[in-house]
């Protein structure tokens, strides 16, 4: 939060976008390098590696597709409470999150900015 407010500050609020867009892309690019589909494609696993896990999985049936009890998801009383106080806490919380600092500016005259200035001189941070 206080690399937000920081960003928004002094590069305006979309830069927290572009800033965390770009750390998000640079991640999915490494991912994409170093993660394999296989441990065959791997190419950083050793011979005694890929022979263990080829070994152990010889007697796992991957060519069946897997049934999914659809109906019993549907159905079923714990999926729709998760469901309903998910949906309900992500409201409440995107709310707050989109229109505290709105809030905090305009009725008790609060700028992020100048607290986390306050923040960092602080001998706790420094």
């Amino acid at each position: 939060m206080p690399l937000c407010s920081y960003l928004a500050a002094t590069l305006g609020w979309p830069s927290i976008f572009y800033c965390f867009g770009t750390v998000g892309l640079i991640w999915c690019t490494i991912w994409m390098m170093v993660v394999k589909d296989s441990p065959q494609e791997d190419p950083r696993i050793t011979d005694s590696e890929l022979k263990y896990i080829t070994e152990s999985l010889k007697d796992v049936e991957t060519n069946k597709p897997a049934k999914i009890p659809w109906k019993s998801f549907v159905t079923s009383m714990p999926v729709w409470a998760i469901t309903v106080s998910h949906f309900s806490e992500n409201w409440g919380f995107y709310t707050m999150l989109t229109q505290l600092p709105k809030y905090m500016k305009s009725k008790i005259y609060l700028c992020l900015y100048t607290e986390l200035l306050k923040f960092l001189d602080t001998e706790y941070y420094a």
